[in-house]
Protein backbone atom coordinates (compact mmCIF):
# COMPACT_ATOMS: atom_id res chain seq x y z
CA UNK A 1 0.00 0.00 0.00
CA UNK A 2 1.49 3.36 -0.97
CA UNK A 3 1.33 6.47 1.21
CA UNK A 4 -1.76 7.95 -0.49
CA UNK A 5 -3.65 4.68 -0.17
CA UNK A 6 -2.75 4.53 3.53
CA UNK A 7 -3.98 8.11 4.09
CA UNK A 8 -7.28 7.51 2.30
CA UNK A 9 -7.73 4.27 4.25
CA UNK A 10 -8.29 6.44 7.35
CA UNK A 11 -11.93 6.28 6.22
CA UNK A 12 -12.22 2.93 8.00
CA UNK A 13 -11.69 4.91 11.23
CA UNK A 14 -14.46 7.38 10.37
CA UNK A 15 -12.12 10.03 8.94
CA UNK A 16 -12.83 11.50 5.50
CA UNK A 17 -9.83 12.78 3.58
CA UNK A 18 -9.88 16.22 2.01
CA UNK A 19 -8.28 15.85 -1.43
CA UNK A 20 -6.60 19.13 -2.39
CA UNK A 21 -6.73 19.82 -6.11
CA UNK A 22 -3.42 19.05 -7.80
CA UNK A 23 -1.06 21.67 -9.19
CA UNK A 24 -0.57 21.24 -12.94
CA UNK A 25 1.87 22.69 -15.48
CA UNK A 26 0.91 26.09 -16.85
CA UNK A 27 -1.16 27.00 -18.71
CA UNK A 28 -3.71 24.53 -17.41
CA UNK A 29 -5.75 22.61 -19.94
CA UNK A 30 -9.22 22.39 -18.28
CA UNK A 31 -10.01 19.02 -19.87
CA UNK A 32 -6.69 17.47 -18.82
CA UNK A 33 -7.06 18.90 -15.33
CA UNK A 34 -10.57 17.49 -14.96
CA UNK A 35 -9.37 14.11 -16.27
CA UNK A 36 -6.55 14.03 -13.70
CA UNK A 37 -8.97 14.77 -10.87
CA UNK A 38 -11.46 12.18 -12.14
CA UNK A 39 -8.71 9.54 -12.26
CA UNK A 40 -7.97 10.25 -8.61
CA UNK A 41 -11.68 10.28 -7.72
CA UNK A 42 -12.20 6.89 -9.35
CA UNK A 43 -9.14 5.45 -7.59
CA UNK A 44 -10.26 6.68 -4.16
CA UNK A 45 -14.07 6.70 -4.59
CA UNK A 46 -14.56 3.94 -2.04
CA UNK A 47 -13.17 6.31 0.61
CA UNK A 48 -15.65 9.09 -0.29
CA UNK A 49 -13.07 11.93 -0.34
CA UNK A 50 -13.95 15.60 -0.01
CA UNK A 51 -12.53 17.61 -2.92
CA UNK A 52 -11.20 21.10 -2.24
CA UNK A 53 -9.79 23.69 -4.57
CA UNK A 54 -7.35 25.20 -2.13
CA UNK A 55 -6.94 28.60 -3.70
CA UNK A 56 -6.77 30.20 -7.08
CA UNK A 57 -3.03 29.52 -7.11
CA UNK A 58 -3.15 26.02 -8.64
CA UNK A 59 -4.80 27.69 -11.62
CA UNK A 60 -2.70 30.87 -11.80
CA UNK A 61 0.47 31.46 -13.74
CA UNK A 62 3.24 31.67 -11.15
CA UNK A 63 3.93 35.30 -10.31
CA UNK A 64 0.74 36.57 -11.96
CA UNK A 65 -2.25 37.98 -10.15
CA UNK A 66 -5.05 35.49 -9.55
CA UNK A 67 -7.86 35.79 -12.09
CA UNK A 68 -11.36 34.68 -11.13
CA UNK A 69 -12.33 33.95 -14.74
CA UNK A 70 -9.31 31.69 -15.27
CA UNK A 71 -10.19 29.93 -12.01
CA UNK A 72 -13.80 29.41 -13.10
CA UNK A 73 -12.74 28.07 -16.53
CA UNK A 74 -10.92 25.23 -14.77
CA UNK A 75 -12.90 24.77 -11.56
CA UNK A 76 -16.39 24.52 -13.04
CA UNK A 77 -15.75 21.76 -15.61
CA UNK A 78 -13.62 19.91 -13.08
CA UNK A 79 -16.38 20.00 -10.47
CA UNK A 80 -18.88 18.82 -13.08
CA UNK A 81 -16.60 15.92 -14.07
CA UNK A 82 -15.96 15.01 -10.42
CA UNK A 83 -19.69 14.93 -9.68
CA UNK A 84 -20.22 12.68 -12.73
CA UNK A 85 -17.52 10.38 -11.30
CA UNK A 86 -19.37 10.14 -7.99
CA UNK A 87 -17.81 12.89 -5.86
CA UNK A 88 -20.31 14.13 -3.28
CA UNK A 89 -18.46 17.03 -1.66
CA UNK A 90 -16.55 19.59 -3.71
CA UNK A 91 -15.43 22.75 -1.94
CA UNK A 92 -13.96 25.89 -3.43
CA UNK A 93 -11.55 28.09 -1.52
CA UNK A 94 -11.43 30.63 -4.35
CA UNK A 95 -8.63 32.63 -2.82
CA UNK A 96 -6.43 32.74 0.25
CA UNK A 97 -8.34 34.51 2.98
CA UNK A 98 -11.81 35.99 2.72
CA UNK A 99 -12.12 38.20 -0.34
CA UNK A 100 -15.77 39.10 -0.88
CA UNK A 101 -15.11 40.69 -4.28
CA UNK A 102 -13.50 37.41 -5.45
CA UNK A 103 -16.54 35.44 -4.26
CA UNK A 104 -18.92 37.85 -6.02
CA UNK A 105 -16.89 37.61 -9.26
CA UNK A 106 -16.85 33.81 -9.05
CA UNK A 107 -20.62 33.79 -8.55
CA UNK A 108 -21.01 35.95 -11.66
CA UNK A 109 -18.68 33.63 -13.62
CA UNK A 110 -20.84 30.65 -12.68
CA UNK A 111 -23.94 32.40 -13.95
CA UNK A 112 -22.35 33.20 -17.32
CA UNK A 113 -20.66 29.80 -17.79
Amino acid sequence: MDFSDAVFAARKHGIRVVAISPVMPQPIDPEAYAATCVTLQIRYAKYDPIWRYGTSRPFAVVGAAADVNDYAKVALPTATALRAAGARDIWSGGTSGLDLSWIAELKNSVRTA
